[in-house]
């Protein structure tokens, strides 16, 4: 029990708190708590983002010391704290430490609750401007050659994945359009396929959710006879698995399910993937490189970056050019050569 001297000075502290405009809060809220109810009160976040930021503030927030910290008591010294001590994470899956880019993604998410708690006077400092954290590392994504595409199609295990190793280096979809797409999008007619929107499955919540395409775009693709026969003899196997399997079967119209009909885990995706990559003997190859892969092909054949933008789905072209610079590099090159090899060629025996 306090005495009345110390009651007395508890309040006197916090009368002088609230004349210098800063609000009183009870002590038990803790750093980690508000962090949560930042992205939960953040409007307009899609389920991905939602989960997403939910992921890194308990994999790299909740789990660390500064979770810990009655808000009102936070300080520099537990941000930089927390950043020297995150650095020396490992990731669960790769045993490496964090990259740069997931330990800034967490600190956005840290970084929003510490304005939160300055605008609502619980803390009266911001984030420093001195604040080190680690560099973002550009990291150039491998593209494959067409030689290495035809490998990876030829010595995929079966003939579901052969397709679709080859519709991802073909259109470059993001892997959520290819898992998602279905049969209703595809226009035999036009020969074209019309991307109306993705599947996305939420790990968090342990479910499939249907959404809009990343940067709410639709986008149409279109393809030629040969792609639309092979895809058509995929059906045909489709038709002939469903047979088979009966009441097992469950029916999602999809282009690329499972032996059963239901939608592909993405972690089954990356393991097959992998599989036949080292069958074919081209090494490591991610999902997204064979998107990659798509528009470095595309590019190579001759084709505009505003076509590949426009396939791809990016958000601008000069997203485009910022991922294939290198390929725009070598566009300009073979520009001047070209010129440069025609004009006549200085030197020989001066007069």
């Amino acid at each position: 029990v306090k005495d009345k001297q110390t009651g007395d000075t508890e309040l006197a502290q916090k009368l002088a708190q609230l004349k210098q405009g800063i609000r009183v809060y009870e002590r038990a809220d803790l750093f980690g708590e508000l962090v949560m109810q930042c992205i939960e009160a953040t409007p307009d976040l899609g389920p991905t983002t939602y989960e997403t930021y939910r992921q890194h503030t308990r994999l790299y927030v909740l789990s660390q010391p500064i979770a810990e910290i009655h808000v009102a008591d936070m300080l520099p010294a537990d941000l930089r704290a927390w950043v020297a001590g995150i650095a020396k994470v490992k990731s669960l899956r790769t045993k490496k430490r964090l990259s740069g880019n997931t330990i800034r993604r967490a600190y956005d998410r840290i970084r929003v609750a510490l304005l939160v708690a300055f605008e609502d006077k619980r803390i009266d400092w911001l984030p420093p401007k001195t604040l080190k954290l680690p560099r973002v590392e550009q990291v150039e994504r491998r593209a494959l050659t067409m030689e290495e595409s035809n490998l990876l199609i030829e010595f995929a295990t079966n003939l579901r994945l052969s397709m679709m190793f080859k519709t991802f280096i073909a259109t470059g979809m993001r892997e959520s359009e290819l898992i998602g797409l279905m049969w209703d999008m595809i226009d035999w007619q036009r020969k074209e396929i019309n991307l109306t929107s993705q599947l996305k499955w939420l790990r968090e919540e342990k479910r499939w959710e249907r959404m809009p395409l990343k940067n709410r775009k639709r986008r149409r693709i279109p393809v030629d006879d040969d792609y639309l026969a092979e895809l058509r003899a995929h059906r045909v196997r489709q038709m002939e698995e469903k047979l088979r399997r009966g009441d097992e079967w469950q029916e999602h119209n999809l282009v690329f399910p499972t032996s059963v009909g239901t939608p592909f885990s993405p972690r089954n995706l990356i393991d097959d993937l992998q599989r036949d990559a080292n069958k074919a003997g081209i090494g490591k190859v991610t999902v997204h490189e064979l998107r990659h892969t798509a528009g470095s092909l595309m590019l190579q054949a001759g084709k505009t970056m505003t076509t590949v933008s426009k396939i791809l789905g990016h958000s601008s072209v000069g997203v485009t050019e910022k991922i294939y610079a290198h390929a725009y590099d070598d566009d300009k090159r073979d520009a001047v050569s070209s010129v440069s090899r025609r004009l006549r060629q200085v030197g020989g025996d001066e007069k």
